[in-house]
């Protein structure tokens, strides 16, 4: 289990200034569009998230841009340090103070440090670890490891937030929440929500985001999957967990050898968690050699007499070289070609050994319900194309 590290932690008494603080950045325009406008992006869900190579482009747009917005892009987005008087000229000596107490920044003389990021979210804004850590040295946080890391917003989550079911339910869950953006999300439509991570530092940050936000209705709880809600059922149970095939099972991103573990044990505890008429969905990397696979896989989990289900799957996809090739890379190469040669050959082994040729993102619904029928599954553009009807292809 990750160790807690520090994260950021306030209770009812900031929630006043916690509002001036939001309502400030909504007025300088500190929104999706707002820093979609300001750092050229071609749509939003560019910024989540947003690319270290761009980050030199991002930089220069910013440094010749010298408004409130653009010193708040600079600090809070991509946690380049600004001068402390274009701090105080966007958000007020009394914001930076707070800032500075809750530890989301450090004022150092005449200079601003970001310890954190917070990027907006629709509505919401959302605090995590820094999206580029390397970017200012100053204050490292000997805690803090890719063991503990609170993950950034990035492309599943934005796809998760697009296509989730809003569903009015008495009681939801939120699987491996990390900083609580789904939990947040269905706050909005289910009467209490309760979020779950197994890393503590997560579940601090989650805690975080939601009096950030003023949200009331959600809890969060460290623990391993349904391990903190046993006894409880829900009438609806998101996730967004780990699930690229990977070299092991690993809580903040990888799902195992075929990607599919983790999510395998949030399926096999829906038996005892998830209410009849009651919604599930979750992110997954669809690893398969025929496109059957998927749905073969889903049935034996999820049976017809007690499921209706739905995976919507991304039209890009990779050949299994292609995949561990990019992923082999990432971890070792071009430091140390050996590493590098062997990374690949435990990936591609991990993949052959599961019969998987290619792989594809998708999202899997599952209503339950008897009579549920096969699974069914669509291709489709999960980040600029139109979400389907979820709820009309599960009931029907």
């Amino acid at each position: 289990m990750p160790s807690s590290g520090s994260a950021l932690a306030c209770d009812a008494s900031h929630a006043p200034a916690l509002r001036d603080f939001r309502d400030c950045l909504a007025q300088m325009g500190y929104s999706p569009s707002g820093l979609v406008s300001l750092l050229g992006l071609k749509q939003e869900g560019r910024l989540y998230p947003l690319e270290y190579r761009e980050l030199p482009r991002y930089a220069s747009i910013l440094e010749q841009t010298a408004t409130p917005l653009a010193s708040m892009a600079q600090l809070l987005a991509l946690g380049i340090p600004v001068d402390r008087a274009a701090a105080e000229r966007g958000l007020g000596p009394r914001n930076l103070g707070l800032l500075d107490e809750l530890g989301l920044c450090s004022v150092d003389g005449e200079t601003v440090h970001a310890n954190f990021s917070l990027l907006p979210f629709g509505d919401l804004m959302i605090a995590t670890d820094r999206i580029f850590p390397n970017v200012d040295g100053n204050r490292r946080d000997a805690s803090l490891s890719s063991d503990n890391l609170v993950w950034r917003l990035d492309q599943t989550s934005w796809i998760m937030a697009r296509h989730l079911i809003r569903q009015p339910a008495r009681e939801a869950l939120d699987l491996g929440c990390g900083s609580g953006l789904q939990a947040l999300l269905m706050s909005g439509w289910a009467d209490n929500v309760t979020g779950v991570d197994i890393n503590p530092r997560a579940v601090g940050l989650a805690n975080f985001n939601a009096r950030l936000n003023g949200i009331g209705n959600v809890q969060f709880f460290g623990g391993d999957l349904f391990q903190p809600v046993n006894g409880r059922r829900f009438g609806q149970i998101v996730s967004n967990p780990p699930s690229a095939p990977g070299l092991v099972r690993a809580w903040n991103r990888e799902g195992g050898a075929t990607g599919r573990e983790v999510v395998e044990s949030i399926i096999d505890g829906l038996g005892s968690h998830l209410e009849t008429g009651g919604i599930f969905q979750s992110t997954l990397h669809l690893g398969y050699r025929k496109e059957d696979d998927i749905a073969k896989w889903l049935e034996a989990r999820l049976p017809r007499d007690e499921y209706r289900c739905l995976v919507l799957k991304h039209r890009s996809e990779e050949e299994a070289d292609d995949y561990c090739l990019r992923e082999a890379y990432q971890k070792a190469g071009p430091r140390d070609y050996e590493i590098f040669r062997r990374t690949f050959g435990t990936y591609r082994d991990n993949l052959g050994r599961a019969g998987i040729e290619r792989i594809a993102f998708g999202v899997v619904a599952a209503r339950r319900a008897a009579g549920g029928g096969p699974p069914e599954i669509r291709t489709d553009d999960l980040q600029v194309g139109k979400s389907p009807d979820w709820l009309k292809v599960l009931i029907s």
